[in-house]
């Protein structure tokens, strides 16, 4: 069972009581404040009646029966009342009753019927009702009846609930593991509902029986956000919002989002290659769902190198694109690895291995030539040679180690720089040297010649 109460809201087709008491707004705002100090009084021996207008209901389901309320009293002598209905233009009215007490009490009339139809009254029908009051008073002139409050009771079975209605609104504040699901409850199916919550999966039309956000409590309608935990970076999940009463689960309609991946980047080759510099470049095909932060490009000498390594870095917000970064700091004539990467709250991305080799000055053909002195060293003991270079401006230098056996090694020791021409050997079995340009060639380094000269051993 329920209840509904509804008050005067305006004045109906009549207002005719004489008299009135207290400060209010008209008749009708003296009988609807619930306030003994604000009354309408009729003195004559009379019947004078006011109609007064209603809200519409906002119960539903099966009404029970109606009920006029009245406070009222009588001053001096005897007054009298009817409690009175009009549908539908038709005013429909009670017996007289007498009002025997001086002192405010409350009392009603029922109907259980619709007076017009004789049946049982609906909602509709209650929908542009007005209640009214009939006092007349006794044949003293000093004595009234008085009315202070006038109001409509309804007593009704409301319908069994039904599921809520929910709305799934898109998904926010998406990250790699983390998201936030939205939705709204318009209509609460007749009960407050005990649970309320987002659900989830990757393929599509979710349930609660899978991943799920809830809590529990009497939600009414209105907007909720519950926060999904656990997910999958770059996987693509299917939502829905729901809520839960006696009648069962409703569900919103599904919405779609893909997590956010680390980004997805490729690495062109190195350019602008010099003695110690170069330029990296790299491309970001995809975001992975958010801008990063930061991109460059990496290097070592292993391979497969990361951004612990060496690295070319800037810090930004940045969307798909091509990209460069210096490289610098970088070794002549060494072999580098390079990846570009970038980065977002998902990870780093890296692109794929490229290599490249800086400039050097090194004699192309001439790099890690070992002799066996093996006979030389016991019948010569000086190393001649002639050189041509490029260019006048140019001069080479010439390191030495040796071994006597090619597995251990003495260290480089530079035994020329022009303009000698003369070194006195070691007494190894093996030499190895190297011939270096000291300025560089611009093109590919090439020595033009070399030679060495033995020269016999002075005995």
């Amino acid at each position: 069972m329920a209840t509904e109460i509804l008050r005067p809201n305006a004045a109906g087709d009549e207002t005719n009581i004489p008299t009135t008491g207290g400060m209010g707004t008209g008749h009708w705002g003296r009988v609807s404040d619930e306030d003994d100090a604000t009354y309408l009084a009729n003195h004559d021996n009379v019947w004078a009646r006011d109609l007064y207008n209603l809200p519409s209901p906002s119960g539903s389901g099966v009404v029970n029966f109606v009920k006029i309320y009245i406070r009222i009293r009588a001053l001096i002598e005897w007054g009298y009342r009817k409690t009175a209905l009009k549908i539908d233009g038709s005013v429909y009215e009670t017996s007289e009753y007498s009002i025997g007490n001086e002192n405010w009490y409350t009392t009603f009339n029922t109907w259980n019927t619709n007076p017009k139809t004789g049946a049982a009254w609906t909602f509709a029908e209650l929908v542009g009702l007005q209640i009214g009051i009939n006092l007349k008073g006794y044949t003293n002139p000093l004595g009234s009846a008085q009315v202070a409050e006038v109001w409509l009771y309804i007593d009704y079975t409301p319908p069994p609930p039904v599921a809520p209605t929910v709305t799934t609104q898109a998904v926010s504040d998406i990250a790699p593991v983390t998201a936030t699901g939205n939705g709204n409850m318009t209509d609460n199916g007749g009960e407050n509902a005990s649970k309320r919550g987002v659900c989830w999966n990757t393929t599509g039309n979710p349930t609660v029986a899978n991943d799920k956000s809830e809590e529990t409590g009497s939600f009414g309608t209105g907007a909720f956000t519950r926060p999904m935990t656990g997910l999958t970076p770059g996987q693509h999940y299917y939502v829905k919002a729901y809520a839960y009463n006696s009648a069962g689960y409703g569900y919103g309609s599904q919405v779609e989002f893909t997590t956010v991946e680390a980004p997805t980047v490729t690495t062109q080759a190195v350019s602008d290659i010099g003695l110690t510099t170069g330029t990296g470049n790299g491309n970001m095909a995809d975001n992975g769902g958010e801008n990063c932060t930061k991109r460059g490009v990496c290097w070592n000498t292993t391979g497969n190198p990361t951004e612990a390594d060496s690295k070319s870095e800037e810090t930004d917000s940045f969307g798909v694109g091509a990209f460069t970064r210096p490289m610098t700091g970088l070794t002549p004539g060494q072999l580098y690895y390079v990846r570009a990467y970038a980065y977002n709250s998902a990870g780093y991305g890296y692109g794929a291995q490229v290599e490249f080799t800086t400039k050097t000055y090194y004699a192309t053909g001439y790099i890690g030539d070992v002799i066996d002195c093996t006979e030389l060293v016991k019948t010569y003991d000086r190393l001649e040679w002639t050189e041509e270079i490029p260019s006048p401006e140019q001069a080479i230098e010439i390191k030495i180690r040796s071994s006597p056996d090619k597995s251990t090694w003495t260290d480089w020791e530079v035994i020329y720089s022009s303009p000698c021409t003369s070194f006195g050997t070691p007494v190894q079995r093996y030499l190895e040297w190297v011939a270096t340009l000291t300025t560089d060639q611009s093109d590919t380094p090439k020595l033009k010649d070399l030679a060495f000269f033995w020269t016999k051993k002075v005995e």
